[in-house]
């Protein structure tokens, strides 16, 4: 289906028919240079290799998306199957969403492979991704901070209603005195994050 900073998403189809999508995360940069099918630069994959700090980063980014996703049931919040790790990879099963992400879509030619959005579509697209953030920030009792909101992480259903998807920045608000205490720490993607 695509691919990001943190690992690569698949199509699968299970025995029963049931198509799902599965995110894999590589526990070891090294195996991740190796064994993705997309091409990496010898360079790249030697400073990722080096770089302790980056499997690290993947480990919370994988433990944050996981811990996150298990207790929220939201219609405009993708949903996580299950997850299953093991020595050199982690993977993620997310519900498929057949639409592909917003930003495919906005960003889309006219009459070309995906089709272009009407305004009445991309109006409830917005108002959806607004009640899916309302929901993390306001819905209960532990409010989140997705960090990464952009088109790319709004994926779209059979009926083009968005859900809210890639929680590997999203930070769990704790009340004063308990719990994690870096909710100040500045992440996201260059562009989207607030100023």
């Amino acid at each position: 289906i695509g691919k990001g900073g943190a690992g690569i998403v698949y199509r699968v189809v299970l025995g029963s028919g049931k198509v799902v999508a599965v995110k894999q995360i590589w526990n070891d940069p090294a195996a991740a240079a190796t064994n993705n099918s997309w091409e990496m630069s010898a360079s790249t994959a030697a400073m990722l290799a080096g770089t302790r700090r980056s499997a690290s980063v993947r480990s919370r980014e994988f433990e944050a998306e996981v811990t996150t996703l298990s207790s929220i049931r939201h219609i405009n919040v993708v949903k996580l199957y299950c997850s299953i790790t093991s020595e050199d990879a982690s993977l993620l099963v997310y519900e498929h969403l057949p639409n592909g992400s917003l930003w495919d879509r906005l960003h889309a030619e006219t009459g070309g492979k995906l089709g272009v959005l009407g305004w009445e579509t991309r109006h409830e697209i917005a108002v959806g991704a607004a009640r899916g953030l309302e929901y993390l920030h306001h819905g209960w009792d532990r409010p989140i901070l997705h960090r990464d909101v952009k088109s790319s992480n709004i994926l779209l259903d059979e009926c083009f209603k968005p859900r809210i998807a890639d929680f590997g920045l999203a930070k769990m608000l704790y009340p004063a005195g308990g719990g994690d205490s870096s909710a100040h720490v500045m992440a996201g993607s260059y562009g989207y994050i607030a100023p």
